[in-house]
């Protein structure tokens, strides 16, 4: 029976030590989310300020667009 389980590694934790690191694994990855978070919060206005410039710039296009239309410009004295 010794040579039974000669190629079985034994185990190098006891079950208490694994479920302390994942529970210390969880409380980083809990505390890496809650800064994630805190960041989108105070992102959010820089962002919400350059969606109202991309907005605007896209609205000034659109009229000179509008103003402008295709074809419209210099056509070499023909029409």
């Amino acid at each position: 029976m010794q040579g039974v389980f000669r190629y079985v590694n034994p185990p190098t934790m006891s079950v208490e030590e694994a479920g302390e690191i994942e529970y210390q694994l969880m409380m980083r990855r809990q505390a890496e989310q809650e800064q994630k978070q805190q960041k989108k919060s105070t992102k959010r206005s820089d962002d919400e300020e350059e969606e109202e410039k991309e907005l605007k710039k896209n609205r000034d296009w659109d009229d000179w667009k509008d103003d402008n239309p295709r074809g419209w410009g210099n056509r070499m004295n023909q029409g």
